[in-house]
């Protein structure tokens, strides 16, 4: 029978889920502590112990540089024209001086203070690929790899799309032709209404146990179970691994160096995650190396995919909307933009925990944040988006 397989996939992600599996596996919102690509050893420290309350200036490949002062710009004086892309072997990253760009460095710096305050670990803010601020803390350093939780639906939803490039599927495709019957515990009838695009857009129907409630497209509701079942998708559609796929067309391409697949999630440092973050804002394409051939299935991936929930994409978060639910059940939310004051066309990949990568396209800045709950404990947005964005914006020109 073709869904054996999936289902034993799915008792290896979801293990909590009643799909025959058994075992309970809540999802920590904490970080059970830092570990570097390719095995549980601890991140390493290269700068001795650390302030805890304090995000200290990041290195470069030179070593590191004073705190609170950025690096020299381009040794012309001038801004450098369009994207920068760091190297893909060393830990060099060419830094700017935010004044050079119009930004004002006091106020930046007390965004900066804002993060420490609110328990970040790493923070980066690029302009153009190019480091406008880094900033670490807690024996946190350059290669220091943690979970990224829900963070890793936006990564999912890239390689979904690399598949739709390929032709390989369709996201009005439903799920059974990829997986066969049996995935999910509604009736075959029931299962055969779902697709990927579904999936995507968190409008499956299912329960948390993968039950029928509602015909497809009917209802929002934040189903990471549900969600889950894109990992069998990626495989059936690919024929090879999830993590073999992913490091083919991904990781690889864009030297994503620190980043590691566990059953349910990536754990990825906070120069992954930007370089991820920097892959989407110049449309898939990394230096010079168009990865997305197909810029229209990228957009549809950040335009509001349905009316449900209009802030929400396929598996991004998007700011700039008319009204936005978050996860819950009920699901939360209210009307007007997710975070009122960042740029309206910001869009995220957002996990519990307060993990963030931002794009913000109209300041060619992509924003990352790693650590631990900021706040309150919620998933996806928190208060902390809005109050970081800010800070942010009374230092941006």
């Amino acid at each position: 029978m073709r869904h054996a397989p999936v289902r034993g996939l799915l008792c290896g992600a979801i293990a909590w889920v009643a799909v025959g599996c058994g075992a309970t596996d809540p999802v920590p919102l904490g970080d059970a502590g830092a570990t570097r690509d390719g095995g549980g050893a601890t991140a390493r420290d290269a700068g001795g112990v650390r302030d805890a309350g304090r995000l200290d200036a990041g290195e470069s490949d030179a070593g590191s540089s004073d705190a609170g002062t950025p690096d020299a710009g381009p040794r012309d004086g001038g801004i450098p024209p369009g994207l920068y892309f760091p190297p893909d072997t060393t830990d060099e990253w060419e830094r700017i001086d935010p004044s050079a760009v119009g930004w004002d460095p006091v106020q930046l710096e007390a965004a900066l203070d804002y993060a420490a305050s609110a328990n970040s670990t790493a923070v980066i803010v690029l302009h153009r690929g190019r480091i406008l601020a880094e900033r670490y803390a807690n024996r946190w350093d350059l290669h220091t790899s943690q979970p990224i939780f829900s963070a890793t639906k936006s990564v999912v939803a890239f390689l979904i799309g690399l598949l739709v490039q390929d032709g390989a599927l369709d996201l009005d495709d439903n799920v059974t032709s990829h997986l066969g019957a049996g995935w999910s515990q509604a009736s075959a009838s029931e299962e055969a209404a779902i697709t990927v695009r579904h999936l995507l857009t968190m409008t499956s129907g299912l329960d948390d146990q993968l039950g029928f409630v509602t015909a497809p497209g009917a209802t929002w509701y934040y189903n990471t179970p549900a969600y889950y079942v894109l990992f069998a998708v990626i495989e059936a559609a690919s024929g090879v691994t999830r993590d073999a796929f992913s490091a083919a067309r991904l990781e690889g391409p864009i030297a994503l160096r620190d980043t590691r697949w566990t059953p349910t999630r990536m754990a990825m440092s906070a120069r992954d995650m930007a370089r991820f973050g920097l892959l989407i804002l110049a449309g898939g394409a990394w230096d010079g190396t168009a990865l997305v051939t197909e810029p229209a299935i990228l957009t549809e991936a950040i335009t509001s995919s349905q009316d449900l929930n209009p802030a929400y994409g396929h598996l991004w978060w998007l700011n700039g909307q008319d009204a936005y639910l978050l996860p819950g059940n009920p699901a939360r939310g209210g009307p007007g933009p997710l975070m009122p004051d960042a740029p309206a066309d910001l869009f995220a990949a957002l996990g519990a925990g307060d993990k963030k990568i931002y794009v913000v396209p109209s300041l060619e800045l992509v924003v990352v944040r790693h650590g631990g709950p900021a706040g309150e404990p919620t998933m996806a947005s928190s208060s902390f988006d809005n109050q970081l964005w800010r800070a942010l914006m009374a230092a941006a020109p």
